[in-house]
């Protein structure tokens, strides 16, 4: 229930809008029937009929509401935005890689791979940190790397820009030149390949890619 529940509509009640008079009136039968549902466990059985009478409507008000085509939460997401905001650690993630670099190798890194680097977060966190640090980021997929172009390096300058380069192209044919201090491949991406001969590409082609004490 608390997924499906059209913050459009509500919005629309609290703000009192009649531009479209059907949509308004459900949102308002919306606001009189909230309920705090999110308090209650389904095997809960302090909630009377009147209760569950209530969150019935509800369920076909929004039904209505969605046949109006008002989205929902899900339709009105940012894909990549709620992925960078629930997942990923940049920063963190950017401190292990240097702090465990310099413990093994006894030397900062400067240059790192992000294969199925996604939207080049982790990438631009890296680059951030120090002005000699570069990136190589590499995505099969255009989408998730021109959503990271607009919203993760552009908005850095072009100075950040320039030390990053994006690669549209499957990370068993990419091999680094120059040759990068480390590669990361993170959450998993990697569980794309189901062969071992694939993973064994993969490996040795992440090899070729890095420098000697790499």
């Amino acid at each position: 229930f608390c997924c499906c529940t059209l913050h459009f509509a509500l919005d629309m009640a609290d703000s009192g809008t009649t531009e479209a008079p059907e949509r308004f009136l459900l949102a308002m039968r919306l606001r009189e029937l909230r309920l705090p549902v999110c308090d209650v466990r389904p095997d809960d059985r302090r909630m009377g009929p009147v209760w569950w009478s209530h969150m019935g409507e509800t369920q076909r008000v929004l039904a209505q509401l969605r046949e109006l085509g008002v989205p929902t939460m899900a339709q009105l997401a940012d894909e990549y935005a709620l992925y960078e905001n629930s997942v990923q650690s940049p920063d963190d993630d950017c401190e292990f890689f240097f702090q465990r670099f310099v413990e093994v190798r006894g030397r900062e890194p400067r240059i790192m791979k992000e294969d199925f680097c996604g939207t080049c977060l982790c990438s631009t966190s890296w680059v951030l940190r120090y002005p000699e640090n570069r990136a190589v980021c590499v995505d099969i997929d255009p989408e998730p790397l021109a959503w990271g172009r607009a919203h993760n390096i552009e908005k850095e300058g072009a100075a950040v820009a320039a030390r990053l380069q994006q690669i549209d192209d499957d990370v068993l044919r990419v091999v680094s030149n120059p040759p990068v201090d480390f590669i990361a491949a993170m959450n998993y991406s990697y569980n794309c390949f189901r062969t071992r001969a694939d993973l064994l590409k993969y490996f040795r082609n992440a090899y070729e890619s890095l420098v000697d004490d790499g």
